[in-house]
Formats: C-alpha cells, sequence, structure tokens
C-alpha cells in the first residue's frame, strides 16, 4: 500500500491529507488554543490510526503552513507557496494565477507547470486575510455565513477605501452611526478587500485562469466581487481549504518517485 501525507499547520486550523493509493482522505480541525506540536502530532496520529494506518506506514510526509517547522515527524517543510503551485499543476493545469486566502495570510503566485515564476505573500497584515473578514463580522454582530448571504441583497453598497483593516473597521462604525443598511456596509467592504487582492494580482498576471483556494474560497461573496473586479472566471476547488495540505502530499509521493 503506497501512502504519503501532506500536513498544513495553518494559524487557525490544521489540515491532513493522507494520499492512499491514489484516493484521498482529509481531515481539517481547528485549534484548540494557540498551536503546539504536541497537538498536531496527536490529532495526526489519532487521524492515521482511525484510518487503519500507523505512522510506520506511511512512505513520506511533508508539512506546510505557518507551524510547519515545529512538526517533529515531518519528512520535508516547506512553504505554501510551493504546495500551492503543485496542487494547481495537478487540478487547474491551466491556470496562470492561483490565490490563496488563509486566516491570517494570503499567498498569490503565477505558475506554470508547478513551477512558481513570481508570488506576492503577506503575513503580517490584516487587509486581505480573513481575520478583516472576522472583524467586519463581530464589529456587525453577524457570523461570517450571514456576511456571505446579506452581500447578495445590498443594492446601494457603501464606498468603502481604507486598504489597512483598523481603518476599515472606523470607517464600518461611522457607517453604522449613519444608520447605513448593513447589507451595504457589507458589500462596500467586500468589493474594498476584493479590490486590493485583484490589484496585487494584476501585478503577477492576469492573463489566464484564476484558482481561488484557502478557507476564505468558501465565501461566495468574496469569489462574486473578485471575479466581478477581474473580468475573469474564477476556478475554486472542491475542498478549497485543503488545497495546500493536498500539494504537500503530492510532494512526498514525489519524493518517492526520486
Amino acid at each position: 500500500m503506497m501512502i504519503f501525507c501532506g500536513i498544513d499547520c495553518g494559524t487557525e486550523t490544521l489540515k491532513i491529507v493522507l494520499h492512499v493509493n491514489g484516493s484521498l482522505q482529509w481531515l481539517v480541525l481547528p485549534y484548540e488554543s494557540q498551536f503546539e506540536p504536541s497537538f498536531v502530532e496527536e490529532v495526526s496520529y489519532n487521524f492515521f490510526k482511525n484510518q487503519g494506518i500507523k505512522i510506520s506506514d506511511i512512505r513520506n510526509t511533508v508539512v506546510t503552513g505557518s507551524g510547519r517547522k515545529l512538526v517533529t515527524f515531518a519528512k520535508k517543510t516547506l512553504p505554501e507557496i510551493f504546495c500551492l503551485a503543485k496542487a494547481v499543476e495537478k487540478f487547474f493545469p491551466d491556470a496562470g494565477v492561483a490565490i490563496d486566502i488563509g486566516a491570517r495570510s494570503f499567498n498569490i503566485i503565477r505558475c506554470k507547470r508547478g513551477r512558481i515564476l513570481k508570488f506576492i505573500t503577506n503575513n503580517r497584515c490584516a487587509a486581505g486575510a480573513g481575520i478583516s473578514l472576522k472583524i467586519l463580522s463581530d464589529i456587525l454582530e453577524v457570523s461570517l455565513k450571514e456576511l456571505d448571504d446579506l452581500y447578495f441583497l445590498s443594492q446601494t453598497p457603501c464606498y468603502i477605501h481604507s486598504a489597512c483593516a483598523v481603518f476599515m473597521e472606523s470607517e464600518v462604525i461611522s457607517f453604522l452611526h449613519q444608520g447605513k443598511k448593513v447589507e451595504d456596509i457589507i458589500k462596500g467592504a467586500i468589493l474594498n478587500f476584493a479590490g486590493k487582492i485583484a490589484t496585487l494580482i494584476a501585478e503577477v498576471e492576469n492573463e489566464r485562469e484564476i484558482v481561488f483556494s484557502g478557507g476564505v474560497a468558501r465565501m461566495k461573496s468574496i469569489a462574486f466581487a473578485l471575479q466581478d473586479k477581474l473580468k475573469k472566471q474564477i476556478l475554486i476547488p472542491q475542498n478549497p481549504e485543503i488545497i495546500n495540505a493536498i500539494g504537500a502530499s503530492l510532494i512526498a509521493q514525489e519524493m518517492d518517485i526520486r
């Protein structure tokens, strides 16, 4: 039995993918508190056990994500952009650009056949990352699901121009005091969010198909706003939050071939 593992240790969730004889099995689990290596190892071993797999059965394990260097049982660790490029090559070979937006960071790459030609990454500022949407939902006292749904009810979106999440928060509060509709504030904020990402995509390329992955890709409003800004079709994987873990598992498989 040929088994390979890819793990993405993000800032908010742990994603584990097992590549077993060509089929994929996966687990997505939020951290109970702050990232702890012992938590990752315990969850991983339990997941393997539930699949009837021992750690010794796994030929290679590749770990990516912000916590990758703290995982002791990995055979190799890699930055997210390499795993993203590998997954895009596998599932979207004609795509030229991929956007991966997580809770606290984002990556934009231009790639060809799994090779990265140019990239932009951000892991220090909330703007353009999922945390800015969480800030918005907290201010407006709505869930992320409601945020997503209310976007499509807006007819007259508020104009929000701040690129910084902190200044965006001030604008949102100001609009609330003015009595603006919640859905109009939401649409304005999401259009602003998408506009920032679209501007960065233009710096790498905007000629071919664009893949959108990461947990934020589950929000239809973001994909819709991006598509509107870019005038391009946005391709979203079936399980966008595990795409980097899948890429890691594919690299683990390639290591065995070499």
